[in-house]
């Protein structure tokens, strides 16, 4: 199988769940159901670590927008501040924020299936391969050309949802074609920030507060879950294969309650902070944005008009 059937099988399956990231408040509750309740646990854990890399990746963005016009060599400032615009206003919008939503869903699907995907695609070259008497190793080159591929992929996908990405390629000439590839990275960048600051950080606190709204029922359906296998494993009734399962499910609860209750504590922690840490991502995006519209405002004013 070819990497670019791989990366069109995965794209239309991550994308179906990018299309279904809606806010958990507008669905029914799953609490009950013991497979949701026992990646409960693991769920908050994750939307705490993701909210601080975002928070994270935006600071850094913003941190480093002011060497922006050091990088360029000689372009038309005035098209850069355009540039500049259009990349903040797509990581407003909602073409961008549904590529971006993709995006991640794509990600996530990929770094959690990727060792079994390279598995197989390395398996179809090596059978092949041996088919025509090449004995050769095709694992690793495999799996570092599908990673490659993909994460280039991705970055093309999502460029053709900002706005400044398409501004660039129209005005090669006065941007300057030795800018083009350090504009480009920048106005990725840019977009991602702003989408992070004025849409993913704002509303992670309505989501997780969905989540520990039902904590208790999730944890009463653990409780029940590990109960009732625990009277099938040590019940006289059940088949072999019966209590085998119910060992499993057993265990898997029994671990989700393990750490139930610190990841209940550190969601709600986290939740009492977001909207101070969310607000003071914002003000720190907007400043150092602010002060590169300047700086590139003044440089636009050295040039002689056109």
């Amino acid at each position: 199988m070819k990497a670019s059937t791989v990366l069109a099988l995965l794209g239309l399956c991550a994308a179906s769940v990018a299309c279904q990231e809606t806010p958990p408040a507008r669905y029914g509750s799953s609490a009950a159901e013991p497979a949701y309740a026992e990646r409960y646990p693991g769920t908050l854990s994750a939307m705490k670590a993701t909210y601080q890399e975002d928070e994270q990746t935006a600071h850094k963005t913003s941190s480093e927008l002011g060497t922006l016009p050091g990088e360029l060599k000689n372009p038309d400032w005035k098209e850069v501040g355009k540039v500049i615009e259009l990349a903040d206003e797509s990581g407003k919008n909602a073409d961008f924020s549904q590529g971006m939503l993709e995006s991640r869903a794509l990600s996530r699907f990929y770094a959690e299936e990727k060792q079994g995907l390279q598995q197989k695609v390395a398996g179809s070259i090596q059978y092949t391969a041996k088919e025509k008497n090449c004995d050769a190793d095709f694992y690793g080159t495999t799996a570092g050309s599908l990673d490659r591929a993909w994460e280039k992929t991705l970055t093309e996908r999502l460029r053709a949802h900002n706005a400044a990405t398409r501004y660039i390629e129209d005005h090669v000439d006065a941007i300057g074609e030795a800018n083009v590839p350090k504009l480009t990275k920048r106005a990725d960048e840019i977009a991602l920030a702003s989408f992070l600051v004025h849409v993913q950080l704002p509303g992670v606190k309505a989501d997780l507060d969905a989540l520990l709204s039902e904590s208790s029922d999730v944890k009463e359906s653990l409780v029940r879950q590990q109960a009732d296998a625990e009277a099938i494993v040590n019940g006289s009734s059940g088949s072999p294969a019966a209590k085998k399962v119910a060992k499993q499910r057993a265990e898997a609860a029994s671990s989700a309650l393990l750490g139930f209750d610190g990841a209940v504590s550190g969601a709600r922690q986290l939740s009492e902070a977001l909207e101070q840490r969310t607000k003071a991502s914002l003000d720190e995006y907007e400043k150092a944005l602010d002060a590169l519209q300047d700086a590139v405002e003044q440089e636009a004013a050295k040039q002689p008009e056109k």
